[in-house]
């Protein structure tokens, strides 16, 4: 929020992030059951693991990487608003949530 009582949205609230984080989460799942699956047969890891762990393991990769290129935009864009502005000084307050609990 500005000082001048601009709020800039929350990223992870909004419908695009979900809709990257909800596929995210089901590959998530189906690669973990997979991992699981191996680990029962007594395979070692997912990297010397055949071409559809390849695959599932690319697919998660990917949308981790879409998603954390999303946030990237959101913030450079949160800060060039905040340049445009001219403000005097800028500060950034980092809160430990938790600790406020």
């Amino acid at each position: 929020m500005t000082s001048k009582g601009h709020p800039f949205k929350n990223i992870n609230k909004s419908s695009a992030v979900e809709r990257v984080e909800k596929p995210l989460k089901r590959a998530q799942r189906a690669l973990s059951r997979k991992l699981k699956s191996r680990k029962k047969r007594g395979e070692k890891s997912a990297a010397g693991g055949g071409s559809n762990m390849a695959k599932n393991v690319l697919r998660v990769q990917k949308l981790r990487a879409r998603l954390k290129r999303m946030r990237d935009a959101y913030h450079a864009w949160v800060v060039s608003m905040l340049v445009k502005a001219r403000p005097a000084y800028i500060t950034i307050e980092k809160l430990h949530v938790k600790g406020m609990m």
